[in-house]
């Protein structure tokens, strides 16, 4: 988990020369693309949370945080990487709507809402942490008591991927998107391609 863990940051941090920042808070801020507006940043990390916290958001997602997961949340509330098309929720505390107040996507509706949306998955014991965007199509990350990662296509609930655990997630998404980015922080290929990565591969 630890080399997973610095091999995703390290992936990250390679793009840190376009212009990063860590926010009083702990907030870190990882290539500044000015094109997309003032606080446009092609990554956004949050800082992890202590053991209330993570009670309380074992509490929202109504499962008991697996090892790994609990491990990951110490370290990272949730992160938003690639123009937030990849992302992990993480615990919102204040819902603030000032402009440069980055916080971590809430996962409140969709754990609520997900036994109903996708009860197959639901039955085997899975719960939602994050998403995965395209252009036209939105795949659903979860993880269940094991660790056990699954990305399944929102829709069909068609499974995408299986990894087993969310940072070997991160880390192998992240390194297929990144691929279609370039090295200033700008998409290298129409919006429009993003769908093609939603294929059944990837799995580790």
């Amino acid at each position: 988990m630890t080399d997973d863990t610095g091999a995703l940051m390290s992936a990250l941090d390679s793009r840190a020369g376009c212009g990063c920042s860590t926010e009083p808070n702990g907030v870190r801020l990882i290539c500044r693309q000015p094109w997309r507006g003032e606080f446009a940043y092609l990554h956004v990390i949050h800082p992890g949370l202590k053991c209330a916290e993570l009670t309380e958001l074992a509490q929202i997602f109504g499962a008991e945080l697996p090892p790994l997961l609990r491990d990951f949340y110490t370290k990272m509330n949730g992160l938003q990487l690639f123009e937030a098309l990849l992302n992990v929720n993480g615990l919102v505390e204040d819902f603030s709507r000032i402009p440069g107040k980055f916080q971590p996507f809430c996962p409140m509706i969709r754990a609520s809402t997900f036994p109903g949306l996708h009860p197959s998955w639901h039955r085997l014991g899975y719960f939602p942490i994050g998403t995965w965007v395209g252009y036209s199509r939105k795949a659903i990350i979860a993880c269940n008591k094991h660790d056990d990662i699954v990305v399944f296509d929102e829709e069909t609930g068609r499974q995408l991927r299986q990894y087993p655990n969310i940072v070997t997630a991160l880390r192998m998404l992240a390194a297929e998107m990144d691929l279609l980015w370039q090295s200033d922080g700008k998409l290298g290929v129409p919006e429009q391609s993003l769908d093609a990565a939603f294929v059944v591969h990837g799995s580790a």
